[in-house]
């Protein structure tokens, strides 16, 4: 029997979510998973569920909630707690797709924190048209995605 490629191989994404809902969309559309961690504050995690109804697949969803979106200490617990649950379903770690996307700032620096040095695949939805001047959130619509280098590499391009 041969063995297959991680390309047919199911696929997880850890997603840190916050209150755009429309560039995680684009990310799951795009990579459709079989299984979405969410790293999400109590106040986000209501928005998973909005995400998952646009779909046409259904992945299977669950949960890492934080206390405090704001505590560097708070986001990296449970983003670790995301690491490990690929681990005890067994995903292989090419198999995993880190966005960072959503959340506060805290939670993707917490979310980059506790990946980096894991062998994952990482992306950032963001855009060419924002509202506030350019500065604001990426207006619906105008999603771009961005497959990105694993920190720990370029980490050890920078150092190594």
């Amino acid at each position: 029997m041969m063995p297959m490629n991680s390309e047919a191989m199911p696929k997880t994404m850890i997603m840190s979510l916050g209150g755009s809902p429309e560039p995680l969309n684009k990310s799951i559309v795009s990579h459709r998973p079989e299984n979405i961690i969410f790293l999400a504050s109590h106040d986000s995690v209501a928005l998973a569920g909005d995400i998952l109804k646009k779909l046409d697949f259904k992945p299977a969803a669950v949960y890492e909630i934080t206390d405090d979106p704001n505590s560097m200490f708070e986001c990296y617990k449970k983003a670790r707690r995301c690491v490990d649950r690929t681990k005890k379903m067994g995903v292989a770690p090419q198999n995993v797709i880190v966005d960072y996307t959503g959340g506060t700032k805290v939670m993707t620096a917490a979310l980059i924190l506790a990946t980096i040095g894991q062998p994952f695949q990482f992306n950032y939805v963001g855009g060419e048209q924002r509202n506030k001047n350019g500065l604001g959130v990426v207006m619906d619509g105008h999603e771009k995605m961005f497959a990105e280098m694993n920190p720990w590499w370029l980490l050890a391009k920078m150092y190594g």
